[in-house]
């Protein structure tokens, strides 16, 4: 017997009994072993269980009783990924849709039981969409009418009652000494100073005038006030001039030493930067703060957030591993206003951002217990900023729509549907909606460089200028190919060199 299935574009072959070569195969559908009968495709070698192949086109469910889901052989978005809606997992095989909503459950979810027994709770209990107010009292998504008991699908079918006695209950408005807590209040919050601030360390600082640094062969002089000839971040004013920190290239904002001399600044947090760090992602050695990587011209990839840096780094000789100072300064765990848990610092070699639903590889910080995991860059989202758009009020970070405003709103920069499931900047006096990732960028490749140093190198008899270039001509003098990025370059002489290539030349003079 034959089936032609949509999810595939060939004839099925039907199977009463799993396959007795000795091999297990996969469904293709739920991604569960094939046990009994099935239907194949021997040509692609692709199995899919009989249960999945009946599966309705369309459903209705508890989960989302608005509208109607739709069955796709996989999620219907440029990545072929999605974060099931009920069980919170990265999932690319059948998933049932909702494009109205943008909601997605994957198959198994799909299957559970719209109300089981369950031994942890005296009254049956009802497959019911998460409300954002809610915890999970196991763990939050399966709900008691009577009692308001809400368990994660997970904790409500497992075959053990979960523990809850390792999660540490943080309410809104909770401030954990012990622990970092974000998001930092506005974006001219750096957050390295906003770590020192969390830990008690600014006060240990010295508070005299001078001082002398290990990265610098002059006296540093501190400055407290904000110089009129200085930009900061601290100011949404036009700025005259916009001098970088040397140690974590960002904008410089006092209180910050300086060496008038030699227009070298370094912001008072990076001044005391502890000379050894053992940080959570590389336990096996502690890591050296150097004022330059032993890179050329200091130049290096950090091992988080893999940008370049020419600023500080925090060194592993054994393992030749460089993170800049802003990474090297994440703590192993956080508190965030978004998520009533502690959220821990792990490597994810994929996944599914709970705050951008953006696809990532990398970093974040998770609390594994209820599957939600922020990337980097959300995790340093300020509370609060200011746009052009909006000059009489500032927009606030918000973590899902209320109730009373579920309506379809669009992001005003890519006119885009913000979902309700996720983070945006709101202004509820202007109506004005933004994604994160349209209105404020936290970082780009190139946030952790300091440019404008230069460099002598026999092959050309001026200084050479460290520079970020957009334009591709002329191209490199060495390799010839288009100098549109990183560059060592010469403007009298429209003379360009690419990094790797000056750093070549740098080894056959020396």
């Amino acid at each position: 017997m034959e089936l032609v299935h949509f999810s595939h574009d060939h004839p099925l072959v039907f199977n009463e009994k799993e396959s007795d070569d000795g091999q297990q195969y996969t469904c293709f559908g739920c991604l569960n072993p094939i046990l009994g009968p099935h239907y194949s495709c021997t040509q692609c070698m692709r199995f899919l269980h009989k249960s999945c192949a009946e599966l309705p086109r369309k459903i209705e469910h508890p989960m989302h009783p608005e509208h109607a889901l739709t069955l796709h052989k996989e999620p219907p978005n440029p990545y072929l990924l999605c974060k099931c809606d009920a069980c919170q997992r990265v999932w690319g095989c059948f998933t049932y849709h909702c494009s109205d909503c943008n909601v997605d459950l994957d198959v198994n979810c799909v299957s559970f039981p719209h109300s089981i027994e369950y031994g942890g709770h005296e009254h049956p209990l009802t497959v019911w969409p998460k409300p954002a107010s809610f915890s999970c009292d196991a763990c939050g998504t399966t709900h008691s009418e009577e009692c308001r008991y809400v368990a994660h699908l997970n904790c409500a079918t497992s075959e053990s009652q979960p523990q809850r006695d390792d999660m540490t209950q943080i309410n809104v408005g909770d401030h954990l000494p012990n622990l970092i807590n974000l998001p930092v209040p506005d974006e001219t919050v750096d957050l390295i100073s906003h770590i020192f601030k969390e830990i008690s360390l600014e006060g240990d600082v010295d508070r005299v005038k001078g001082f002398k640094h290990f990265s610098h062969e002059h006296q540093l002089t501190l400055v407290d006030v904000q110089s009129d000839n200085v930009g900061s971040c601290e100011s949404r004013n036009e700025l005259k001039t916009i001098e970088i920190c040397d140690g974590c290239a960002r904008p410089i904002s006092a209180p910050f030493y300086s060496c008038a001399q030699c227009k070298y600044f370094l912001h008072k947090w990076c001044a005391k930067l502890p000379n050894e760090l053992q940080h959570p992602i590389h336990q096996d050695h502690p890591l050296t703060l150097l004022a330059k990587s032993p890179d050329f011209y200091g130049l290096f990839k950090c091992g988080i957030c893999f940008n370049f840096c020419n600023g500080f780094s925090f060194h592993c000789s054994p393992c030749n591993i460089n993170l800049d100072v802003n990474c090297g300064s994440y703590p192993s765990t956080i508190t965030h206003e978004a998520h009533n848990h502690p959220l821990k610092l792990r490597l994810n070699l994929q996944d599914w951002c709970s705050a951008c639903n953006q696809a990532f590889v990398g970093f974040i910080y998770e609390c594994a217990p209820c599957s939600f995991k922020i990337d980097i860059q959300c995790a340093k989202l300020p509370r609060m900023l200011w746009h052009r758009y909006d000059e009489e009020h500032p927009l606030i970070l918000t973590y899902s729509l209320v109730e009373e405003h579920l309506n379809k709103f669009y992001c005003e920069f890519c006119e885009k549907e913000i979902f309700k499931n996720f983070w945006f900047y709101h202004c509820a006096d202007c109506r004005l909606h933004a994604h994160t990732r349209c209105i404020y960028k936290v970082d780009d490749a190139y946030s952790n460089v300091k440019f404008g140093g230069t460099l002598d190198l026999s092959v050309h008899p001026h200084l050479l200028t460290f520079v970020q270039k957009t334009l591709d001509k002329p191209p490199c003098e060495r390799c010839g190919d288009p100098c549109n990025d990183l560059a060592f370059t010469c403007g009298d002489c429209n003379y360009n060199l690419h990094p790797n290539c000056a750093s070549m030349y740098s080894n056959e003079s020396s």
